[in-house]
């Protein structure tokens, strides 16, 4: 099958000069005279975050996008010769793995953004502050943490909503309170790991 697609980051910016690999999980196999394994085969990303056609056997595949910790997911490639784009193939790991939209918050490479409803731009939110001085920051668009230091500024544990405060990496139950037309966020103190 031959396979294409385009790489975006959270900020909907193209993944230039990445490399993406392919790791067929259907390898390893056991032979009399070893292991046989599959090569991986790597394309790299054009200036628009394109990959180039790639031909790909059929199996089950580990994607993995630059060198993010976080920056890999599996497709399933069948065994037709038909063109198909990556975002078909994808196998969902769970449902907090895939992006989600919302009418004023959508969830993007595991980062909740919220929506600008007078300029339509979508701003992450997380937590900043030390203990005692945690604050709501909304980030600016193309200011967006890396994923190698912090991994997902939000969660949900125990059917709380919880953002992660970047500066101690402990997670806050983010809240509205208020009386009608006074309503605020409250973080809730201390934050948990």
């Amino acid at each position: 099958m031959t396979v294409t697609g385009t790489f975006l980051d959270a900020n909907d910016q193209p993944r230039v000069e990445e490399k993406v690999r392919f790791l067929n999980e259907t390898s390893p196999q056991a032979d009399p005279l070893g292991i046989i394994t599959a090569r991986i085969v790597e394309v790299e990303l054009d200036e628009h975050g394109v990959m180039d056609p790639t031909v790909l056997e059929q199996g089950t595949y580990l994607v993995h996008v630059g060198f993010g910790k976080r920056d890999w997911f599996r497709i399933l490639v069948d065994g037709t010769s038909d063109a198909a784009d990556i975002k078909s193939l994808l196998i969902a790991q769970n449902q907090e793995d895939l992006d989600q939209d919302g009418v004023n918050y959508r969830v993007k490479s595991g980062y909740l953004q919220l929506l600008n409803v007078d300029t339509g731009a979508w701003h992450t939110v997380q937590i900043v502050g030390q203990p005692g001085l945690e604050q709501l920051e909304i980030v600016i668009p193309g200011m967006y943490s890396d994923p190698l230091t912090i991994g997902s500024n939000y969660r949900v544990l125990d059917d709380q909503f919880q953002l992660l405060n970047v500066d101690t990496l402990l997670f806050h139950t983010l809240q509205l309170v208020g009386q009608p037309g006074e309503e605020e966020f409250e973080i809730v103190i201390p934050g948990v790991a």
